[in-house]
């Protein structure tokens, strides 16, 4: 049998429950961000659904320890997604916003702040390459 397939390649971690917290005030919405898989409100309040996939931390790293990681790539991979997506279009640099909270997430998760700031200056250098979000594919 024969089927077609619509997907999106590139993605290694998917969340196994609901998450929620809260964001810094420079990465509020001017209007409540409801999609499918997160929701923003006015509040900075950050839900992430149950099911939202993420490919963990870009670029040519280790994603070790995972401890370290995950939250911060989950975080930064969603709100990413909303910019791209044109949700944060109300928020001024709301990428470099997005980039500085991945920071302070890897830090406070225990990060050394030499290769954190590593990782920090990997994703601004992204943020230049980064505009579009994945591409559909399709197979048959």
């Amino acid at each position: 049998m024969k089927v077609h397939v619509k997907y999106r390649d590139g993605y290694r971690n998917q969340l196994a429950e609901t998450i929620s917290m809260q964001l810094p005030i420079q990465l509020w919405p001017d209007l409540v961000i409801d999609t499918e898989f997160y929701r923003i409100d006015a509040g900075g309040r950050l839900t992430i659904r149950h099911g939202y996939a993420w490919d963990g931390a870009s670029g040519p790293t280790i994603d070790w320890p995972a401890s370290q990681i995950i939250v911060p790539s989950l975080i930064h991979d969603v709100l990413c997604q909303a910019g791209r997506s044109g949700h944060l279009y109300s928020i001024a640099n709301a990428r470099e916003h997005t980039d500085r909270l991945f920071y302070e997430l890897l830090r406070e998760r225990g990060m050394n702040f030499i290769r954190a700031y590593i990782w920090y200056r990997g994703v601004r250098i992204g943020s230049l390459m980064a505009s579009h979000d994945k591409e559909v594919k399709e197979s048959s």
